[in-house]
């Protein structure tokens, strides 16, 4: 091997070091504004509603809770509130969950059902059915 191959392997070394060097820094900086998303409440119709609180709260109960969790989160998402407000009492009825649970989804409920009376017409009829 010649001293421009060697030049040329080293050149070509560095320069797949910094493109995986900056891809690495890319995934890190994306990862950080997620985080900060997943752990603010939603705000709808000008109503916050806690889904992180919510989350937390459930997140080690058995999987159809979690589930039920689940289509509130998605519900919420598409203005679909009476699902989210369906799946809410299902949750409250729930004899698995605890006493603060049961606070925490009373008080998500009562958010929800404070963002449906404020909703549109348009948002309110579009349940995504």
């Amino acid at each position: 091997m010649t001293a421009a191959q060697k030049g040329r392997n080293i050149q070509r070394g560095l320069g797949t070091g910094i493109l995986v060097f900056c891809f690495a820094i890319a995934l890190a900086l994306g990862g950080c504004g997620k985080s900060a998303e997943a752990t603010s409440p939603v705000a709808l119709n000008g109503v916050r509603i806690d889904l992180p609180k919510l989350q937390q709260c459930c997140s080690s109960s058995n999987p159809a809770v979690r589930e039920s969790v689940d289509k509130v989160r998605l519900s919420i998402r598409y203005a679909d509130y009476r699902t989210a407000l369906e799946e809410l009492g299902k949750l409250a009825n729930n004899p698995e969950i605890s006493d603060a649970q049961k606070k925490t989804i009373s008080d998500v409920s009562e958010q929800v059902k404070r963002a449906f009376a404020k909703a549109t017409p348009n948002s309110a009829s579009n349940t995504g059915q």
